[in-house]
């Protein structure tokens, strides 16, 4: 026997719209933090804890975000679960930044948002 207990279907917690902001939320609104990739090492003392990088579409092949300092520099890649939503909203005129947030060794981790 199977129970039904609840009655209704699921469904998902509405998503609440920022503070100050109304309506539906914006896709474009991706925030997170991450570690980036194939950093270069070089680059990387070039800048420090609390520098903004701007995140960069490349088209490739392969298609890749790159965190790059104001000058052009690359100091790595970003791999995020939302890069596909990243990419699309890039060509469409949002700008993102990735705020670095540690730095350990050749390791570096920033705090991806739009501007």
């Amino acid at each position: 026997m199977s129970g039904g207990g609840g009655g209704g279907e699921w469904r998902p917690a509405p998503i609440q719209p920022k503070e100050g902001g109304g309506g539906i939320a914006d896709p474009c609104d991706v925030s997170e933090l991450t570690s980036l990739n194939s950093v270069d090492r070089t680059v990387l003392a070039t800048v420090s804890t609390g520098n903004t990088l701007e995140v960069r579409f490349d088209p490739g092949p392969p298609r890749r975000l790159l965190a790059q300092t104001t000058a052009g520099q690359t100091v790595g890649s970003i791999t995020s679960p939302a890069m596909a939503q990243i990419i699309q909203c890039i060509q469409n005129g949002r700008a993102y930044v990735a705020e670095i947030r540690s730095i350990q060794g050749g390791s570096c981790q920033v705090w991806v948002h739009s501007q």
